[in-house]
This record gives C-alpha cells, structure tokens and sequence, in this order.
C-alpha cells in the first residue's frame, strides 16, 4: 500500500511542475497548447522506440488512445474554462475530481469510507484556502460549466483507468501520450497556434515538460491507481497545489500567502487520512 502512496505524492509533485514550465513558456512567447502536443507527442515517441508500444492487440491499442484523447478533451475544457472565469476559480474546478471519484464509484457500487469521506471534506476545504473564493468576474456560466466538467472528467478518467490495471504503466502512458498529441495538434491546426520550438530554451522547456510531468508523473499516477485505487490516488494528487507554491517560492521567488499554509496543512492532512484510509466498501 505505501509503495501506492509514495508513487501518488511523487507523481503529483512531478505534475506540480508544470505551471513552472507554462511561466517559462510565456516568457518565451510560447501558447501552452503549442507546447503540449510537442510534450506529448516527445513521450509517445520514445517510449514507442524503445519497445513499449509492442504486444498489443489493435483493440487494446485503441482503447488506450482514447483514454490518451479524453485526457485531451477534459484539458481542453480547462482552457474554455480559463478563457471566461479566473484561473482561481478553473482550478478549482478542476479539483472537484477526488468527489467526482467517490461519487462515480459509489454509483458503481463501491460505497465511500469515513476516512475517505473525512479526507475530501480536508482536501476541499484545503484547496478553497489555497486557491479563494470564486470572484466577480467568475459570473460566466458557460466557463463554469467547462471546468466543473473537466473536473467531473477526469475524475471519472481516473475511475476507467482502474478498468486497466492489467496494462503496464509505461505502455499505457504510451499510447494515451499518442491520443493526446493526436488530440493537441487538430486543436492547435483548427485554432492556429501551432508552433515549432526555435531555440535551446524553448526545447529545454518542451523536455522538461517531457520527462518530468509526463515519463515520470503518468506511469506513477496509473501504477498508484492498480495498488491503491483511484480514491486514493485522486485525494494524495490533491497535493499538487502544494507542491506547486513551494516550487514557485523556490524556483521562482514567488513569497506564498498565509492562505495557502494554512490551505497547505489542510490538504497534508487530507493526503494522510487518504494514506491510512481503507478502500471504499461493496454497497449490500
């Protein structure tokens, strides 16, 4: 079980890193979703070369591209999102994923634990301090709509991965990578903003966004999904806001608010009762 719980905080720190990336990005001039069908595109790449993509039947092939093309859909829900309410607001949103779990599995007949259900009260109430309040211009009900549909998205995307704890974490990273690059670059055709990086910086960013928050988070979010099920797993992942303004604060001077301590202590917490809490109960 710990070996679970270690690759879930591990993998919610590697994808923590991302909005540290996405500011590199825009310095250099880069949209995100320029970056993300070269991220995604690097990964299916490599690990096809070195022999992860062998073995398959076609309808398992399949199968895990399309998870690799939800993926893609709930991300780009999240950036509709981001277009019409605050990014505050879209990412917590976005956060309603650990409760979109419990409730898709209780409809499914796996009935929520106390500590599970403790936990998320945690982690919500984690999150609503790090993150604030909706504000006034979060009155667009379609850009609400758009990231509390991500958020519900990927819950259950976490949900159906538990469906595919027979595959290896490295092959199914590398066909889902395969139907996400696929999925960015119609987006990126259709909305013109494709671009191909031109300079060492922009490849060092693409890499890292590359290895660290896609070859290693990926493969340790599905393995932590086949020991400690997706509960668990999406409760721990709430840790990555945390992670992500102890690396704004170290990597890029970014002075964290009393807000988010406090919202820090609450998700830790969370992230603990989540570790020790037993696996969601068959509904008699």
């Amino acid at each position: 079980m710990w070996l679970g719980v270690l690759l879930a905080a591990t993998s919610a720190l590697c994808f923590s890193t991302l909005g540290i990336w996405g500011k590199f990005a825009q310095q250099l001039g880069f949209a995100s979703s320029s970056l993300l069908v070269w991220r995604f595109g690097l990964v299916a790449l490599v690990l096809f070369v070195v022999g992860y993509g062998k073995g398959f039947r076609w309808i398992d092939r399949l199968r895990m591209i399309a998870f690799g093309l939800a993926y893609f859909v709930f991300t780009a829900l999240y950036f509709a999102s981001l277009e019409r309410i605050s990014a505050a607001t879209a990412a917590l949103l976005v956060y309603l994923s650990p409760i979109a779990v419990i409730v898709i599995r209780a409809f499914l007949g796996k009935r929520p634990t106390s500590k599970q259900l403790l936990a998320t009260a945690f982690a919500s109430a984690g999150l609503l301090v790090i993150i604030g309040l909706p504000s006034a211009r979060d009155a667009n009900p379609i850009g609400v709509i758009c990231g509390a549909l991500a958020g519900i998205g990927y819950g259950a995307y976490l949900v159906a991965t538990e469906t595919q704890r027979h595959i290896p974490p490295m092959a199914f990273t590398a066909h889902g990578a395969l139907g996400s690059a696929i999925g960015f670059a119609i987006w990126n055709i259709v909305f013109g903003s494709n671009r191909i990086p031109d300079s060492l910086s922009a490849w060092g960013v693409v890499a890292a966004m590359a290895i660290i928050s896609t070859l290693l988070a990926l493969p340790m979010l599905y393995a932590s999904i086949a020991r400690i099920g997706a509960s668990r797993a999406s409760l721990i992942s709430t840790l990555e806001p945390v992670f992500a303004a102890f690396l704004a604060w170290w990597l890029i001077a970014e002075t964290p608010r009393i807000e988010t301590i406090l919202g820090a202590v609450l998700v830790l917490g969370a992230a603990v009762l989540a570790s020790f809490a037993e696996e969601a109960k068959n509904i008699v």
